[in-house]
C-alpha cells in the first residue's frame, strides 16, 4: 500500500473529469494503481462504451448492477463509520483497500478471461503514466529500481501540478480539464522517456487496441452522458405546459 493516499478533493476531481479520461488513482503509487484496477475497473464497467468493447452480455449487466449496488451500500456504510469516528488515515486506507479487493473479486467472478484482459488494458490506458506503478506492468516491462524511482518522481510532480491547477482554476471546470489533459500528455511523454526502445514496444503491445469510447459514470441501459437519466414524469410535465406559460423557478430553469 506504499503511496496509497486519498482525499475528497482528489475524488471530486476524478469524478468531474472522468469523461475526459484524466482520472488518477489515489496516490498514484502501486497501491493506488491496484485500487484503480479494482474499484476503478468496476466503475468503468458502468460505461456503455466499455460494456460494448468488452461485449458484456445482458446477464453480466444484471450481475454488475447488483454488484455496484452492494459496493455503493458498503462504501456509504464505511464513510458513515469514518465520519462518526473522526478522520483516521489507517482506517481510511483499510476501507479503500477492502473496497478495491471486493470490486476486484466481482470483476473476476463476472467477466471471462478475455474480458478481464481487455478491461485491464483499458484501465492502463486511462491511468496514463500511473500505469507504470501497476505490478503487472512493472514485471512485464522488467522495470529497474532506478526506472521505478524516476517514474514515481515524475508522477509525484504531476500530482502537485494537478493540485495547483485545481486551485488556480477556481472552479472553472473547463479550464481545469484542458490544463490537466495537456499535463497528462506531457507527463506520459516524460515517463515513456525513461523506458528503453524495447520496453516502449512491449508497453504498446500490453496496452492493446486503443479504446475509442467514452468513460461515463452511468450503468448503461438508456442513461445519457455522465450517467444522468431524464425523468419521464418531468418530461410529461414539461410537455403539458400550455403555450405562453412562464417557466417557474421550480420547473428546472
Amino acid at each position: 500500500m506504499r503511496g496509497f493516499k486519498f482525499s475528497l478533493a482528489a475524488a471530486a476531481l476524478a469524478t468531474a473529469i472522468v469523461g475526459l479520461a484524466v482520472a488518477q488513482p489515489p496516490g498514484g503509487g502501486r497501491g493506488g494503481m491496484q485500487a484503480m484496477r479494482g474499484a476503478g475497473g468496476l466503475m468503468m464497467l458502468r460505461s456503455p462504451d466499455v460494456q460494448k468493447d468488452l461485449k458484456i452480455t445482458d446477464e453480466q449487466k444484471t450481475k454488475l448492477e447488483d454488484a455496484v449496488k452492494k459496493e455503493t451500500e458498503k462504501r456509504q456504510e464505511q464513510m458513515a463509520s469514518m465520519k462518526d469516528g473522526g478522520f483516521d488515515k489507517d482506517k481510511m486506507q483499510a476501507a479503500f483497500k477492502e473496497m478495491a479487493e471486493m470490486a476486484d473479486k466481482t470483476i473476476k467472478d463476472i467477466l471471462n478471461a478475455d474480458q478481464q484482459k481487455r478491461l485491464k488494458q483499458i484501465t492502463w490506458q486511462q491511468a496514463g503514466s500511473a500505469a507504470f506503478a501497476d505490478k503487472d506492468v512493472e514485471s512485464g516491462l522488467k522495470l529497474t529500481d532506478e526506472q521505478k524511482d524516476k517514474i514515481k518522481g515524475i508522477n509525484d510532480e504531476m500530482r502537485e501540478d494537478v493540485q495547483n491547477i485545481a486551485r488556480e482554476s477556481q472552479g472553472n471546470r473547463e479550464e481545469m480539464q484542458t490544463k490537466i489533459v495537456a499535463l497528462r500528455k506531457e507527463t506520459m511523454e516524460k515517463a515513456e522517456g525513461v523506458l528503453t526502445a524495447d520496453q516502449k514496444k512491449s508497453f504498446s503491445t500490453m496496452l492493446g487496441a486503443k479504446f475509442e469510447g467514452k468513460i461515463e459514470m452511468g450503468m448503461g441501459g438508456g442513461q445519457g452522458k455522465g450517467g444522468r437519466t431524464k425523468s419521464k414524469d418531468k418530461d410529461k410535465k414539461d410537455g403539458d405546459k400550455k403555450d405562453g406559460d412562464k417557466p417557474k423557478r421550480g420547473d428546472g430553469v
